[in-house]
């Protein structure tokens, strides 16, 4: 069976989402975005699941890159969109010495573009915000960075 990065499987009879995506050539992909689908059977060789749609569909894991996740609350939908448009955001922007924003410059224009709820970010939360980030790599420390930050102004991360 099939489990998805944190491990999660899917139950039989229980709604949940899926992303199929042919391997071989020439087959149809069946969701290349994640879909609401109750999974009718699963084993390690295949699952079949009815969609959205009410159709059933087979997908044999030979053949196809098949996916499965929980569904999400609208709350982390609203998180990962927010996060996907700070990840837009260009750190190579005019004015930095080397081309590129600082992290703490970066995380100030994510504050100019609006990402905070409730408590404003000081200088000194994103330099501690930036501290715990400094051992990542770049993209993983900016989209940690950005959940941080996140959390950090709904009040849910302390200092």
């Amino acid at each position: 069976m099939t489990k998805s990065n944190d491990g999660w499987v899917p139950v039989v009879g229980e709604a949940c989402e899926f992303r199929s995506v042919a391997r071989v050539e020439g087959l149809e992909d069946f969701a290349t975005d994640f879909e609401k689908c109750v999974p009718e059977f699963l084993s390690s060789c295949g699952a079949v699941v009815r969609d959205e749609n009410d159709e059933q569909c087979f997908m044999d894991f030979m053949d196809y890159n098949v996916s499965f996740r929980q569904i999400k609350t609208e709350a982390e939908k609203r998180r990962d969109l927010a996060v996907a448009e700070m990840l837009l955001l260009d750190p190579y922007l005019h004015g930095a010495k080397t081309g590129m924003l600082s992290r703490e410059d970066f995380c100030k224009t994510l504050y100019d573009n609006g990402f905070r709820k409730i408590k404003p970010l000081t200088d000194n939360a994103i330099s501690e915000l930036i501290q715990n980030q400094l051992e990542r790599s770049f993209e993983l420390a900016v989209n940690d960075l950005c959940k941080d930050v996140e959390a950090y102004i709904r009040g849910e991360l302390e200092l």
